[in-house]
């Protein structure tokens, strides 16, 4: 009898060893990162069909980034040119920067867009360019002539920037959509 309640009690110690091992195990794993990605348009950014470039801000998508600035925005389009010192930034951060990718619209020919990365926010509306929006991450070059309809770039791993900036980096540049994906929602 003796022995078998000290079988018993040895099995509930294990158990319960076990269950705390677990609990530390799920305590100390860290949550995968969520990523979410912004669809930016012309209907999400100005609504407007119009050669003239028109000031946004506080505009919102799916992430926690606010962004603002000013686009044209000829057949629907994000209109940027960089003789005309317009862009697009984010005033508020929606996590840390993924990836961004540029879908092209036919009228775009060979000209291209500059992705800037910094970590605070910008001030909207803003007239910056070149390096004064930041650190360029990456220049989205097209020819419009190719069967390319996208151009993607991926940050770095170890890449901890929060904030964008989208520019001209030549003439007019036509995209149809701008993918902005964000790991956690809200910089740590």
């Amino acid at each position: 009898m003796r022995r078998l309640l000290q079988r018993k009690l040895c099995r509930r110690k294990t158990l319960l060893f076990t269950l705390f091992l677990l609990s530390l195990i799920i305590g100390t794993t860290p949550a995968s990162a969520k990523e979410v990605t912004d669809v930016l348009t012309n209907a999400g950014l100005i609504n407007k069909t119009t050669t003239t470039y028109t000031a946004f801000s506080d505009s919102t998508f799916t992430s926690d980034a606010v962004y603002a600035g000013k686009i044209a925005g000829t057949n629907g389009t994000i209109q940027l040119n960089k003789t005309k010192s317009n862009n697009i930034v984010t005033t508020a951060s929606g996590g840390t920067l993924k990836k961004i990718k540029v879908f092209w619209n036919s009228n775009t020919s060979k000209n291209s867009l500059q992705v800037y990365a910094q970590n605070s926010p910008y001030a909207a509306p803003t007239t910056l360019s070149g390096t004064a929006l930041g650190t360029l991450a990456y220049s989205a070059a097209t020819t419009g002539s190719d069967s390319k309809k996208y151009t993607e770039y991926t940050f770095p791993e170890g890449s901890t920037y929060t904030y964008v900036a989208i520019a001209g980096g030549g003439g007019a540049t036509y995209s149809d959509s701008i993918e902005i994906t964000w790991e956690d929602g809200t910089p740590s």
